[in-house]
């Protein structure tokens, strides 16, 4: 685990053996409760939508498939808008090759819907620290209400 995750909790927790597959257990009970077997099978048609989404980004980004992309790195990585949607803004990977530490993936347009979540963490005081490439700032429905130094209350 790199270091930076290795300061997280919740990820320090994920690393800990068996409970990734607890986790997969708890979610296998929820569905045949709330559904039995029509949701198992909802759940099992989740997994595999979200399974090959994610590994999509990486054959369409790369791959030579026709279609402009908004950014080109050099490494033949491009954005993909009409990914992202279902990826959740991760189909803009020319930005993300361009700025691999950026918290914002659609630096050139576009929706990125992590990056609208991440904001919203940062609004609820639940993430800090988001790195961000110099001139991108927060939305201004994101920002935190700074305290005053020497201030009561």
């Amino acid at each position: 685990m790199s270091r930076d995750l290795g300061r997280e909790r919740l990820m320090r927790l994920l690393d800990v053996p068996m409970v990734i597959p607890a986790l997969f257990g708890l979610q296998v009970a929820a569905a045949w409760s709330i559904g039995g077997a029509w949701g198992l099978l909802w759940l099992w048609a989740l997994h595999v939508v979200q399974t090959n989404v994610s590994w999509s980004i990486n054959s369409v980004c790369h791959g030579a498939l026709p279609g402009p992309g908004t950014a080109d790195s050099g490494g033949r990585s491009r954005d993909v808008a009409w990914l992202a949607w279902p990826t959740l803004g991760d189909s803009f990977h020319g930005c993300h090759h361009d700025r691999p530490s950026s918290a914002c993936h659609a630096l050139e347009g576009g929706t990125d819907i992590t990056w609208l979540l991440i904001c919203a963490l940062h609004r609820l005081g639940l993430v800090d620290r988001i790195q961000l490439p110099a001139g991108v700032f927060l939305p201004i429905w994101a920002m935190r209400e700074q305290r005053q130094e020497g201030s009561s209350g």
